[in-house]
């Protein structure tokens, strides 16, 4: 009897463990089977032509050269020029930067016109052709109602240029 129940015993362990290992067998790993099943479709499709490249149009090309030309940003092309006369005793005007004095309009005293200036100490002054203002030596060539116009010299690398540049009516405030 001992024996029957041993082999009885044997018997059920066996069972268990064909029982636990077919269990185990049915749940298997469905987790990837899609997945699986993705990669084999795609592998077995044809993949599709790469499309050509596109053309491009040959532009034509243009060789663009200002060199000759005048700068846009500048009232005159500057022209080689003596140098300043240092001794010269200098003028109330030139004092001041350009940009900071104002013509603010004209008179004519026979047949010579004075431009009205206001410099940025907020005093009145005059200039007529000759005088000079701003702190490059600039020269008055020309008055008229609206305008004042002068022949700068200013320091470059290739020496003394002369460049003109013109002081104009300011529009009242």
């Amino acid at each position: 009897m001992l024996l029957i129940r041993n082999r009885f015993k044997n018997s059920l362990r066996i069972l268990t463990i064909l029982m636990t290992m077919s269990v185990l067998v049915a749940c298997g790993n469905t987790e990837y089977q899609d997945l699986e099943q993705q990669v084999r479709r795609l592998k077995e499709k044809k993949p599709e032509p790469i499309p050509p490249l596109p053309s491009f149009r040959i532009t034509q090309v243009y060789n663009y050269s200002a060199d000759t030309l005048r700068s846009p940003f500048a009232q005159s092309a500057p022209r080689k020029g003596g140098s300043p006369n240092a001794n010269r005793p200098k003028e109330l005007l030139e004092a001041f930067s350009l940009d900071g004095l104002r013509m603010v309009g004209s008179l004519i005293e026979g047949n010579k016109r004075w431009a009205i200036i206001v410099a940025p100490n907020g005093m009145l002054y005059y200039a007529t052709v000759g005088n000079y203002l701003g702190q490059n030596y600039g020269r008055v060539t020309k008055v008229d109602a609206n305008k004042l116009e002068l022949l700068e010299t200013i320091q470059g690398s290739e020496g003394w240029l002369e460049r003109t540049t013109s002081l104009s009516l300011a529009e009242s405030e």
